[in-house]
């Protein structure tokens, strides 16, 4: 069985290509609108992207 590896480079594309995405159709505004952040801590983007 072969395992797919990842560079640091492949995972630094996909945050930044994930990043955009919520930039884009603005994933923090209809996060809040939904009731779905928090007032202290992480925000809600950050707990998606990890």
């Amino acid at each position: 069985m072969k395992s797919i590896s990842q560079t640091t480079q492949q995972m630094e594309s996909i945050s930044k290509k994930t990043s955009a995405f919520f930039r884009r159709y603005h994933v923090g505004q209809i996060l809040r609108a939904a009731n779905a952040c928090k007032l202290k801590g992480f925000s809600s983007i950050l707990v998606f992207l990890v």
